[in-house]
């Protein structure tokens, strides 16, 4: 049961990050969201934890974020503004606080303010 509690979030999340207006360049499908929900529920589980719980989840969302998601932003930054804008919007409120993500995420907004093209470190 825990593992299955991260599937319909996650398939909402990632779907309205897929629909969102203006984001034309960066898209995750079918396999990028069963990768970020293993991870997680493999983050989960491997930290002893059988059944959800809300801090280990956004600790594994996080790394999650970093590791799988962010890599993907790359390209001209009139590209990449929407779709970093709506993934903000999906990880309002849902990362712990500090988190890596979050930090990722200022330094694509520096790049962003600085050059023309954006790349995930």
């Amino acid at each position: 049961m825990g593992r299955r509690v991260f599937f319909v979030p996650c398939n909402q999340r990632w779907s309205a990050f897929n629909e969102a207006e203006g984001n034309h360049s960066v898209a995750f499908g079918y396999r990028a969201r069963d990768e970020v929900y293993a991870f997680m529920a493999n983050f989960m589980y491997i930290g002893g934890h059988a059944e959800y719980e809300k801090d280990a989840a956004r600790r594994a969302l996080d790394w999650a974020v970093v590791t799988k998601v962010l890599p993907k932003f790359h390209g001209p930054t009139e590209d990449i503004e929407a779709p970093l804008k709506a993934l903000e919007g999906a990880l309002e409120g849902k990362l712990p606080v500090p988190s890596r993500a979050k930090g990722e995420i200022a330094y694509l907004r520096h790049q962003m303010n600085r050059s023309a093209y954006v790349a995930y470190r």
